[in-house]
């Protein structure tokens, strides 16, 4: 997608008590699932990917969800500086057309 449009990306990893472990001596957080955040401004369109940290063997559109999903389960709102309905439009969907979800792998 990035060869193909002009997209900002957002990911991290998901920290609460239940979500993630540690490793080594020195206790290094290590998240158990992590998110992604795509967002193609020039088109109006938003999607999001919600895994675990592990060796996937399923399709990628199973992982799916809305940003509006994602902020829930990360009690953090990513594009705030959207006017609001932009935002509301945005999170709250997903165009699967467009990202052609059914040719990826």
């Amino acid at each position: 997608w990035g060869n193909k449009y002009n997209i900002i990306v957002v990911t991290g990893g998901v920290f609460t008590e239940k979500t993630h472990t540690t490793i080594g001596n020195s206790g290094i957080t290590v998240p158990k699932e992590f998110f992604k955040i795509i967002y193609a401004p020039n088109k109006g369109e938003m999607i999001g990917f919600f895994m675990p940290n592990e060796k996937l063997n399923a399709e990628l559109i199973s992982f799916i969800k809305t940003v509006d999903e994602i902020e829930t389960i990360t009690g953090t709102n990513y594009f705030e500086s959207l006017p609001d309905e932009l935002q509301k439009n945005l999170e709250s969907q997903i165009n699967m057309n467009f990202w052609r979800l059914s040719t990826l792998n």
